[in-house]
């Protein structure tokens, strides 16, 4: 009898078999696109991977308001886009801020 594994669980299994030396190309859902961008930032095992601190970390769980931010900051607003307007000059369309699109 053939057992046929869901796709996430056949990860889990994968993920069991995974040790600190294994190569990042081995771990689920890295490609070798992915591994060789890794491998710019000198992560070639699970455990470099495991190890690695981020350059620069944005923290965007703190929301500020607009009417606090000061030129300069780095901040997260929320905000909701009511209306968006196109405009068509010599064949181009151009959003409301006048930057092309298309």
């Amino acid at each position: 009898m053939n057992i046929v594994y869901h796709t996430r669980l056949r990860g889990i299994i994968n993920l069991m078999n995974l040790s600190l030396e294994t190569p990042v190309r081995f771990v689920p859902h890295i490609g070798p696109v992915m591994a060789d961008r890794l491998t710019n930032l000198e992560i070639f095992t699970v455990q470099d991977l495991l190890y690695h601190v981020p350059f620069r970390y944005d923290d965007f769980s703190i929301v500020s308001k607009i009417t606090g931010v000061r030129p300069g900051e780095t901040v997260t607003i929320n905000v909701t886009i009511q209306t968006i307007k196109k405009y068509f000059y010599q064949n181009r369309k151009k959003d409301s801020g006048g930057k092309s699109f298309g």
